[in-house]
């Protein structure tokens, strides 16, 4: 059984829908939920879903409490997405730059250039859609770059010893390719 941990992205039921549609058992908790509800054993793997815009800081590390837990409790596969995926970068110590308002990034295509298992059987460069108003700027030395843009920001990542993937962008809304990298997800959870 996946974990979905909603962080609130307008883009979760899409990510939800994905599961259904491969048939793929999963629980979805809120972010703000304690991770007791969750019989570890049963859990292959966790999607730590994309957010809401950013939140006063002190406010926003109350809320994604069912992210770190499930970063420290699971030494399972974790796939995090677009906010999921700076969870994971500052759990970590990496570095992020908030973008100004006026240069957010809002509701475009990306084109990438790939590298590693969660990619697999997809082309070296895709189209992935993305929406963030921050990205990870260096990565912590518990991580490789897997993914990058043309303009060379970190799109993803994988931890070098555990089993920890995340993307910046929202492979649910990048069509066939974002669905193939979700069900790759799934199948290193099935192992």
């Amino acid at each position: 059984m996946i974990l979905l941990i909603n962080n609130h992205s307008i883009h979760t039921k899409k990510i939800a829908r994905i599961l259904r549609k491969h048939k793929v058992a999963y629980v979805q908790l809120d972010q703000s939920s304690l991770l007791h509800k969750v019989i570890a054993s049963t859990v292959s793997g966790v999607i730590l879903s994309g957010g809401t815009p950013d939140l006063d800081e002190q406010i926003k590390y109350g809320q994604i409490r069912a992210n770190i837990a499930a970063l420290l409790r699971f030494n399972i596969p974790i796939l995090g997405i677009c906010e999921g995926h700076e969870i994971i970068a500052e759990a970590y110590g990496a570095e992020l730059l908030v973008l100004p308002t006026k240069h957010q990034d809002h509701e475009h295509k990306t084109t990438l250039k790939i590298r590693t298992k969660i990619f697999k059987g997809l082309p070296r460069t895709i189209e992935m859609y993305e929406a963030h108003s921050k990205f990870v700027k260096r990565v912590s030395p518990d991580f490789f770059i897997a993914a990058s843009s043309r303009n060379g920001r970190i799109e993803a990542m994988f931890h070098k010893k555990r089993p920890i993937y995340s993307v910046q962008f929202h492979p649910e809304k990048s069509g066939e390719y974002g669905e193939k990298i979700l069900m790759n997800f799934v199948k290193m959870c099935k192992k």
